[in-house]
């Protein structure tokens, strides 16, 4: 009996260190990586890298605030932009799991003074972007409003008169207003301000103690400064005041939160796993080549033969990438606060899970 158990203790020391050898040299190659891109693409920001409950690299590059020297850091807090739809996709989940409402419901059942166009469109076609509502970030207006504080309602006056684009449930068409709309049903289901849910249902109990609803410019000592890259100088970027993205784009976060969310939906802390599934399935296809799948709140494709669910977002001075592998257990995470030049914060997260994934990769290079 004793040999078979110290062949199987030898099997199993032997995994071990190959796993950790694995992880250390996946650690060495990111650090590469991301040195040759904070040299030579002048990246600043933070990055996170983990798998199977571990962080394999965690790092910030640049200054979180120029004027005053303060350096970026895991512990940063950058604007996420439109990452912010995977939370008020959660939000409509939670909702629907205590019996508040239905993905399938029509919306106007929510909205007082329904457009009648607006009669066919479901919270499904809102979280997929298939309701043919037209993203009022693209309306001229717009360049006026975001520097305005507003309010969820002020933000559903700009598009609910607007003609939709298409009828509901024909096509794919990425719509900021359907992600505003579904925080305005949030609070009108919850009887709560959709801040206070979201930090209620998800901030708190995960213990993301650095993320949260920003009404405008980033303040204190942890909070990054958004910034542009002209003729070598970090210019800073123009003032948005974040209310007139709303649910659609308003909240900030750090990579230690947003790892502590993304191992959180993995791990269905919040939802049910039936929902979790539903959520970061490919509901419907984003374009012709069928490699792109909406889900709700969450953008499904297939990466170095691994199945990538992700979402990006772009602010001025802010770009970020959120990426989960949920069959590899494995996360990686970019926040920048300067928005020039390329590699984007995408061809960034892209390097890192071909380090991850033992694959072809190029080091930036001067």
């Amino acid at each position: 009996m004793k040999q078979p158990f110290r062949l199987a203790l030898a099997i199993a020391v032997a995994l071990s260190v190959g796993s950790v050898v694995r992880a250390q040299d996946a650690k060495s190659k990111i650090e590469q990586y991301m040195d040759a891109t904070a040299k030579v693409d002048h990246f600043m920001g933070a990055v996170l890298v983990a798998q199977h409950g571990t962080v394999l690299f965690s790092a910030g590059y640049g200054l979180a605030n120029v004027k005053v020297g303060i350096r970026n850091a895991p512990k940063t807090e950058f604007q996420v932009a439109s990452i912010t739809k995977e939370f008020t996709a959660m939000a409509v989940l939670e909702l629907q799991e205590r019996g508040k409402l239905n993905v399938q419901n029509p919306v106007c059942k929510y909205v007082p003074s329904c457009p009648k166009d607006w009669a066919p469109i479901t919270i499904f076609n809102l979280l997929t972007h298939t309701s043919g509502i037209p993203d009022f970030t693209t309306f001229p207006v717009y360049s006026k409003v975001e520097t305005q504080p507003e309010t969820p309602r002020e933000l559903l006056a700009l598009f609910e008169n607007r003609p939709l684009v298409f009828t509901p449930g024909i096509k794919y068409a990425y719509s900021n207003s359907g992600y505003i709309l579904l925080g305005y049903i949030v609070q009108r289901v919850s009887g709560e301000a959709y801040p206070e849910f979201l930090a209620k249902n998800i901030f708190t109990p995960l213990g993301m103690r650095h993320t949260g609803y920003d009404g405008g410019h980033p303040s204190g000592s942890n909070r990054a400064r958004g910034y542009f890259y002209s003729k070598g100088r970090y210019v800073p970027a123009a003032y948005v005041n974040m209310t007139a993205l709303f649910s659609a784009g308003g909240l900030y976060s750090t990579v230690l939160d947003l790892y502590k969310w993304e191992r959180a939906v993995h791990d269905g802390k919040l939802i049910s796993g039936r929902l979790r599934d539903e959520m970061i399935a490919p509901q419907v296809s984003m374009d012709s080549s069928g490699e792109f799948h909406s889900g709700f709140g969450w953008v499904i494709q297939t990466k170095f033969g691994h199945k990538e669910v992700s979402h990006s977002g772009g602010v001025q001075g802010f770009t970020s990438r959120n990426v989960w592998f949920p069959d590899d257990d494995a996360y990686i995470i970019v926040l920048d606060n300067m928005t020039l030049p390329p590699p984007r914060v995408g061809d960034i997260g892209d390097a890192l899970a071909a380090i991850l994934f033992n694959k072809e990769y190029a080091i930036p290079k001067s």
